[in-house]
């Protein structure tokens, strides 16, 4: 009788490789999501205490009311907690696809034209714009120069360290 040979064999190097980055990026989703969740958690607990949802109905409440008192108190903490989470997600949201770096090109050209003539614009475009920025944020460490000064009369130490970047286009 043959044995049962696994659902999945890997052969090649690159299949290896796409599985392993699969597996890494599912764990990094978990521990992002896992993160979210325990601060949402620690920050409706936080905001349900400054709303007095701790400290109960109090003695102006009618024993009937009491539920809508809590009710009502939890209705406002999901608000004022899915409201700052809704927006912290939509400043990501905008700042992924870009907006911030367009928001900053147009401040800059409008001040720019009052200063300084058209003809000297360092950039042309938007588009210029967002390419220098990023081949800016994307030097490469390549080598580093380090000095060391030391003198043992005065035990003087000194250490001067250089570090070279080089840009690489994407």
């Amino acid at each position: 009788m043959p044995e049962k040979q696994n659902e999945q064999e890997l052969t090649t190097p690159q299949e290896v490789e796409a599985l392993r980055k699969q597996t890494a990026y599912r764990s990094s989703l978990i521990k992002r999501y896992s993160f979210s969740i325990a601060f949402a958690v620690v920050f409706f607990v936080v905001i349900a205490f400054a709303l007095g949802l701790f400290g109960g109905p109090g003695e102006g409440v009618a024993a009937k009311d009491v539920a809508a008192w809590y009710a009502g108190k939890f209705a406002d903490v999901f608000f004022v907690d899915s409201a700052l989470f809704l927006g912290a997600a939509g400043l990501l949201f905008c700042d992924r696809h870009g907006a911030y770096d367009t928001i900053a090109y147009g401040v800059r050209e409008a001040i720019g034209v009052m200063f300084r003539s058209p003809e000297k614009r360092k950039y042309k475009d938007l588009y210029e714009y967002k390419k220098a920025k990023e081949k800016a944020s994307s030097g490469k460490l390549t080598f580093t120069k380090t000095v060391a000064l030391e003198d043992p009369e005065s035990d003087f130490k000194n250490t001067l360290q250089y570090e070279y970047y080089n840009s690489m286009r994407k």
